[in-house]
């Protein structure tokens, strides 16, 4: 089940005739070519993503947990477990997640999203220099995916920055400006930073794409305009009125 994300598997093929036989996986569009898993352990990983996105973190530990015992040698459950170990906040919890995510990194070092994982992980401890590193390594190991590149501008330190830095938050929404994700992390990284034309680019981007979100993104354009940055209050309100009305937005409000 390596380099899959929930609800992510699209269709599984077995192929060859040997033991243990290899299998191919469509995972976002592409094929990818692993070990042969049971199918029980597939059936406890789907319900495990199931409950882990409907919020129910024991439910979905408990599930995660059955696919380690079955398949102990695949990353991506042991990433799982450790990012719902890392949500549960229990006493233990934590440790339980570090050991977790050391298991996913002994069995594939390369494996971008573990270190995605516990980068996110990290990130919730508030422990943010180990989180922007660990970011970082992931989105080296994967450059073409989108949800690590914008982690690892989300990250990012906050303080003074270098102009290398702000390129590199401004490159992730030419290269994937079509996520969400990625003009949140430019408003992240806006804010963390002081830079608020570029959280205001952040907010225009996420009207143009999130009709859900206006209400947010007007609170964006009100908070630069209590503040006296009056050009990028404009810069959002005028992206909010130019949205597609097909999208669902229904134009600016207050933050005329």
């Amino acid at each position: 089940m390596r380099s899959c994300a929930p609800l992510a598997v699209l269709g599984v093929l077995a192929i060859g005739c040997g033991a243990p036989p290899s299998v191919v996986r469509v995972y976002e569009g592409h094929a990818v070519t692993g070990r042969y898993v049971p199918p029980g352990a597939y059936a406890e990983f789907l319900r495990g993503a199931i409950e882990e996105a409907s919020g129910d973190l024991a439910g979905a530990r408990r599930a995660y947990e059955a696919v380690a015992d079955a398949d102990p040698e695949d990353p991506l459950v042991w990433a799982r477990l450790g990012a719902v170990l890392c949500r549960q906040r229990e006493p233990r919890s934590r440790e339980e997640a570090a050991r977790a995510f050391a298991k996913a990194r002994a069995i594939d070092p390369a494996y971008a999203g573990a270190l995605g994982e516990e980068a996110r992980c990290a990130a919730a401890s508030g422990d943010a220099a180990v989180a922007a590193d660990l970011a970082a390594r992931a989105s080296a190991l994967d450059p073409k995916n989108g949800e690590l590149a914008a982690l690892a501008v989300r990250v990012a330190p906050p303080g003074p920055s270098s102009p290398e830095a702000r390129a590199r938050a401004l490159a992730l929404t030419e290269a994937h400006g079509e996520r969400e994700v990625a003009w949140e992390a430019l408003v992240a990284w806006g804010r963390a930073h002081g830079d608020d034309e570029l959280a205001a680019q952040g907010f225009a981007g996420l009207a143009r794409l999130a009709p859900l979100r206006a209400r947010e993104v007007e609170a964006g354009a009100l908070d630069l305009l209590s503040r006296g940055r009056i050009e990028a209050a404009r810069l959002v309100a005028a992206a909010l009125a130019a949205a597609p009305r097909e999208l669902g937005h229904g134009g600016p409000r207050d933050v005329t």
